[in-house]
């Protein structure tokens, strides 16, 4: 029997970052976070899990 692969939360299964953001918006895409800022639009940083689920997240520098 195969284990059902965990597909993820509402934060860390977006395909885009939409244009524009909105304020206080976090988004995660491959493997990174992303923040809105107003002044300067999405801003990001790698991350290796989703902080709302725990998924490991797939990125060229994790092997995923």
């Amino acid at each position: 029997m195969r284990a059902k692969k965990y597909k993820g939360c509402e934060y860390c299964n977006n395909k885009e970052l939409p244009f524009p953001g909105g304020a206080h918006e976090f988004l995660i895409l491959d493997n990174a976070i992303y923040y809105y800022d107003a002044t300067d639009g999405w801003e990001g940083i790698v991350i290796e899990y989703c902080p709302w689920c725990g998924r490991k997240l797939k990125g060229a520098d994790n092997g995923n």
